[in-house]
């Protein structure tokens, strides 16, 4: 089983996964830690079948090769996944739309001060 980062959202979910009825059918052992989606799907494709169960994010699947695409046997949907936007509140920005044109920086966790 493959699930990510320790640090990441879906590594939180491998516990409940391994103790789910039908485990010893995954194969389940020892993770090395992923650097994300796109990790997952390069170990659950890359032939050796060392690794039968990883959690992508959705839409990841898209970025990767057709052959890698037909080498899973399957794909469910686990959680839904919102987009969050902060932004000053002078930016003037109400809608995505508003994005075009502008610069903006994506970052993979969120920091609240303080904490």
């Amino acid at each position: 089983m493959t699930t990510g980062p320790e640090t990441g959202g879906y590594h939180q979910f491998r516990p409940g996964l391994e103790r789910a009825p039908g485990r010893g059918r995954l194969g389940a052992s020892a993770e090395e830690p992923a650097a994300g989606s796109v990790d997952n799907i390069e170990r659950l494709t890359d032939g050796t079948d060392a690794i039968q169960l990883g959690i992508i994010q959705s839409g990841t699947e898209q970025l990767v090769e057709r052959r890698q695409r037909d080498r899973l046997e399957g794909l469910a949907h686990a959680v839904h996944e919102p987009l969050w936007l902060f932004q000053r509140t002078d930016t003037g920005i109400r809608r995505l739309t508003d994005l075009v044109g502008r610069r903006y920086q994506w970052v993979a966790r969120a920091v609240v001060p303080g904490q």
